[in-house]
């Protein structure tokens, strides 16, 4: 590590510079050079992010948002058994996730009722999570696959702001079915997946349409000379079945939900099933140009898409052409869409990686443009971030060695939140 000046060069960037340019400037590295040292870039990437969200004004954090409510629950876990856990899952399934109140309850145990401690150590598990799947995709080339979740998707930027339960579920959920795409750990990555579903009942449909795709295409599969992917054939008649299958339960979702969500009980969703319209999102993303970029990555890749890549750009795909005919219940729907999204910047990352250096130099480029200047620059995309770094979120000099000076406002936090 010491002998590569690659690595010097990301420290030094991490510590110098924002996190946001020091990402950008690894990527253009990694491109170059594949010897960047993944445990320790994994750790101060994840350091310099955790300062990066903690460090905002939460004095006027709204009492029904996602990280207020949650912020009340780590307060509250101390009040809970163990047995009390699954008890409140027996009586609610909104909510109730078991494996996310056990988190709330182990940090509460080990972190006290420092809020702000559990805070960065929230973001911190976050960021290695990220770093793990960038690894678990990309290989050598990880940083790009990083890059591009954080820089290519706003959305994700946002749901780490505050969504975090759902965030922890779609990390889990990617990792896992990542897992599952190579042929070892078959048991791990199950049991990674499924965890997803007791995380955010979000990621259980998903988890269920899987292994139903997985099922689908377990005639049709092929391996490998390297023994490590399984390939299937998009263009087989299981495939197909598969995504007219998709697009019949969507529309039952879109018959049924309000039977569904009381069935099973959790009717509160039904007061936040009709707030945004579907159709308009519909029309956005299927013009947006990262469906141009997964339309082009199929094409360019059609010798060798991969089972994820075929079950990503499926569920992309299917959830968009159904939204713009029908309107669907707008959070469940779009929670889950959510995750295919984010999944299909992860696949904009292996077309990267399959570029020469100037074509993959030039999308890096576009990518940073386009996410700095026409996202974070404006009003209307900065809005939710504009208490990070008390509005210097894009302040170049923000570099670790200056974040780690103001840890100190961690801890007297609790005292301003709730």
């Amino acid at each position: 590590m010491y002998r590569n000046p690659v690595n010097l060069v990301v420290v030094l960037s991490f510590c110098l510079l924002n996190p946001m340019y020091a990402l950008a400037i690894c990527a253009i590295l990694n491109f170059m050079e594949s010897k960047i040292n993944y445990r320790f870039f994994a750790i101060i990437f994840a350091l310099s992010f955790s300062f990066y969200f903690s460090l905002r004004d939460w004095s006027g954090l709204y009492f029904k948002s996602d990280a207020f409510i949650y912020l009340q629950a780590f307060q509250m876990a101390d009040m809970s058994s163990f047995t009390a856990i699954f008890h409140q899952l027996a009586l609610n399934l909104q909510g109730s996730e078991p494996f996310w109140y056990i988190y709330l309850w182990l940090s509460r145990i080990l972190l006290g009722d420092n809020v702000g401690l559990f805070i960065f150590s929230n973001y911190l598990i976050i960021f290695l999570l990220t770093a793990y799947l960038g690894k678990l995709v990309g290989g050598k080339r990880f940083v790009i696959v990083i890059f591009c979740i954080i820089c290519v998707n706003p959305g994700f930027l946002y749901n780490i702001l505050e969504v975090w339960r759902h965030t922890f579920a779609l990390l889990l959920f990617l990792i896992g079915i990542f897992f599952f795409e190579a042929n070892k750990h078959r048991l791990l990555s199950r049991v990674v997946m499924y965890s997803s579903g007791f995380v955010h009942l979000v990621a259980i449909p998903l988890v269920l349409l899987y292994e139903f795709f997985t099922f689908c295409g377990k005639k049709n599969a092929r391996l490998r000379r390297n023994d490590r992917f399984q390939m299937i054939k998009w263009y087989s008649f299981e495939i197909i079945g598969y995504a007219i299958f998709v697009a019949l339960i969507i529309s039952l979702v879109d018959k049924y939900y309000e039977y569904t969500f009381s069935f099973v009980g959790i009717t509160s969703l039904l007061v936040y099933t009709k707030d945004i319209g579907t159709v308009q999102s519909g029309y956005y993303f299927l013009f947006n140009p990262l469906s141009y970029v997964l339309i082009f990555y199929f094409w360019f890749n059609r010798k060798q898409i991969s089972k994820n890549d075929i079950f990503i750009g499926i569920n992309y795909f299917a959830f968009i052409l159904t939204m713009m005919f029908l309107d669907l219940p707008s959070t469940p729907i779009g929670r889950t869409f959510y995750i295919f999204l984010v999944g299909a910047t992860i696949l904009s990352s292996k077309l990267i990686m399959k570029l020469d250096f100037r074509l993959g130099f030039i999308c890096i480029l576009t990518i940073i443009w386009h996410h700095f200047f026409n996202i974070l620059g404006t009003s209307e995309g900065a809005h939710t971030l504009v208490n990070l770094l008390n509005g210097e979120y894009l302040n170049p000099f923000y570099g670790l060695a200056i974040l780690t000076f103001k840890y100190d406002t961690l801890l007297v936090l609790p005292q301003g939140i709730l």
